[in-house]
């Protein structure tokens, strides 16, 4: 295992939102900052270097797809921000709903959007088509049992098939949970 300091500093809200598949960066949010960036490194794993880097406030979880990053702001909870790997901004999406959490299966082309209703979490699955949300194909619902979820992260892991690819993690529990999904 390996880490770096990069944009994390002390008592700073980071997250890893999401693997450039394009261009081998990993990108990051900083809410505290509202600075989006993303970095490179080594096959070693012992050389960072950061390659691109934009402003968007109260930036939370994200998911890279095709060349397009879709990130949750806190200060815009019912749509995701749209930003090439430029940092142009792009149409948001307005889902209609309080967003909490972004992921992608970039070998399908979904994208999952997290929704939070009070304690309940709700998970919802859309195919996409250049860039663009062509229709939702499904709901992960069914995820009270694991109690209180209310998730600002999903990361889908597709090496993860026979164990669980979704993962979401739980604010108020401190906890990580790996879903199977059909």
């Amino acid at each position: 295992v390996v880490s770096f300091q990069g944009p994390n500093q002390a008592d700073q809200y980071s997250s890893p939102i999401g693997w450039d598949w394009d261009n081998e960066w990993m990108w990051i949010t900083c809410y505290n900052t509202g600075v989006v960036s993303a970095w490179s490194h080594n096959a070693d794993y012992d050389e960072f270097e950061q390659q691109a880097e934009f402003n968007l406030d109260a930036c939370l979880d994200g998911a890279w797809l095709d060349g397009i990053l879709y990130i949750f702001s806190y200060d815009s909870r019912n749509a995701l921000q749209r930003f090439d790997v430029a940092g142009n901004q792009l149409e948001e999406i307005d889902f209609g709903f309080n967003c909490s959490g972004v992921a992608a299966d970039v070998q399908r082309g979904w994208l999952m959007v997290g929704e939070n209703v009070g304690i309940v979490m709700r998970v919802h699955v859309y195919s996409t088509e250049d860039g663009e949300i062509d229709e939702e194909i499904g709901m992960i619902g069914n995820l009270d049992p694991l109690g209180q979820l209310h998730s600002y992260n999903l990361e889908w892991v597709p090496a993860h098939w026979e164990s669980g690819r979704l993962w979401i993690n739980a604010s108020r529990t401190q906890s990580v949970h790996q879903i199977m999904v059909d």
